[in-house]
């Protein structure tokens, strides 16, 4: 039974208290404070076409954000205080002006084993178009569409070092809500998303205590991963739903899932094979299985040149075909990367989707460079063809944007 719509916290209740006992942890010890690395940063970002209706039409958008990153070992470097929290403003989507942290966490180092707790992040993959196994930490897509932008995770994690492998086991005792882009700002989907209505499908709402565990080992050129996941699912299920006022809109609805995972690499000679699958079973949506997998090829010194390009070529699947909540079903991903190997160490990405069934794409421009040493320059940019009306991109399809930033590193 879905439970009530009520308003959402948007921070984790955790947060103050994982805050308050770390810092009486550094003021028992008597830790004198290491240098901290500030990074700000400016974003400009153009659409060049008009935007859809119920969207507010503006052309370009302006971010600005600070970021502080801090660690300090500690007690014959057995202890770890790791910090890297952020402050963002956005003059148009009012979801990116906030306070948030990646990692707020204390470790512990044994001989054979480690124990951390607090807020972090845990990246899982090896796939370049999607990260299937990557469900420890929760998604803002507020701030970047390629689901890349994760938020700070509570956990307690206890993992070991092994001949045999590295087996890691997490408690995750709070959940945070994905971050959507603001009604009425720019890709959004058809209709608003009204964060404010969200429902879980577990009476214990965010406060569900998760579990999961994973499994990783070096066999020759083979890297493997397997993982096992219980509790609620990071990506919500969209219900059109009316509001007070009468009107449609998306209400985000987190169902109960168990999910187990692969993902798998091979290293051979300028070839990485790739493979990300799962098996998922959710409490509205009953079972599926969905994968990614592909390769890169990297050819040294192009042209005869220092450069390397990377050829990349990934298909997506999704067993649930159209009623999937993710437009990447039965699609192909085809990329080139370039690594100039220079000094600004510059690196260029092009890539797009396909999708198989509709000739629907999804194209993709990342470029990064270094103008000085403390100075880096980044342009992305996205644009959308032929999308079909039943796709789940069809409200993007006039915001083609360009996003230029510049990060400065202190």
């Amino acid at each position: 039974m879905e439970c009530p719509i009520k308003p959402k916290p948007r921070t984790c209740p955790l947060l103050a208290t994982i805050g308050v006992a770390l810092l009486a942890a550094l003021l028992s010890y008597g830790v004198g404070a290491a240098s901290p690395d500030l990074e700000l940063g400016v974003e400009y970002q153009f659409f060049p076409q008009k935007a859809a209706a119920g969207r507010d039409n503006y052309s370009a958008d302006q971010y600005a954000y600070a970021s502080l990153g801090w660690d300090q070992y500690f007690a014959d470097q057995r202890w770890l205080v790791e910090f890297d929290g952020y402050l963002g403003w956005d003059r148009h989507d009012e979801n990116r002006q906030r306070a948030d942290l990646r990692t707020l966490a204390l470790s512990y180092y044994a001989d054979r084993f480690d124990v951390k707790i607090g807020f972090a992040t845990e990246f899982w993959g090896v796939t370049e178009s999607r990260h299937l196994v990557d469900i420890l930490n929760q998604t803002s897509v507020a701030d970047n569409i390629d689901e890349e932008v994760k938020l700070g995770q509570p956990m307690l994690k206890w993992q070991t070092h092994q001949d045999w492998g590295n087996l890691q086991l997490f408690w995750l005792p709070g959940f945070r809500e994905r971050v959507f882009a603001a009604p009425g700002a720019r890709l959004n989907p058809a209709l608003p998303i009204d964060a404010s209505r969200s429902r879980y499908a577990s009476g214990a709402e965010d406060k569900h205590q998760d579990v999961a565990l994973r499994y990783a080992h070096t066999l020759g050129a083979w890297d493997l991963g397997l993982a096992y996941f219980r509790g609620t699912s990071r990506e919500p299920l969209l219900d059109p739903k009316f509001n007070a006022a009468g009107e449609l809109v998306l209400s985000p609805y987190y169902e109960q899932i168990e999910q187990t995972s692969l993902d798998l690499q091979r290293t051979g000679a300028g070839l990485l094979l790739k493979l990300e699958a799962i098996q998922r079973h959710g409490s509205r949506q009953g079972s599926y299985h969905a994968l990614v997998s592909g390769f890169e090829f990297t050819q040294v010194g192009v042209f005869g040149s220092a450069m390397d390009l990377g050829y990349i070529a990934e298909y997506l699947y999704d067993q649930r075909g159209e009623q999937a909540t993710t437009t990447f079903q039965n699609d192909l991903f085809l990329g080139l990367r370039l690594a100039a190997n220079n000094i600004a160490q510059t690196s260029l990405l092009l890539g797009v989707y396909h999708d198989r069934k509709t000739s629907g794409q999804a194209l993709r421009l990342e470029l990064n460079t270094r103008l000085r040493d403390d100075l880096v320059l980044e342009l992305e940019g996205q644009a959308f063809r032929n999308l079909a009306d039943t796709d789940l991109l069809h409200g993007f399809r006039n915001d083609d944007y360009l996003r230029a930033s510049l990060k400065f590193y202190f």
